[in-house]
């Protein structure tokens, strides 16, 4: 999650309270404030950084 952090959509995020708000919408997961990522998006990311 680190280098997303630095988005401004990922911003509220920082705060464990607001992380803590996940929820899974099958193919991504969303937090309440709006931030989303993508099952291709986590899975690119850890991929590259195997």
């Amino acid at each position: 999650m680190q280098p997303y952090l630095a988005y401004e959509a990922f911003e509220p995020l920082k705060e464990m309270g607001e992380f803590m708000k996940i929820s899974n919408g099958g193919y991504f997961v969303e937090w309440q404030c709006g931030a989303d990522l993508s099952a291709d998006t986590i899975e690119a990311r850890i991929a590259f950084s195997a």
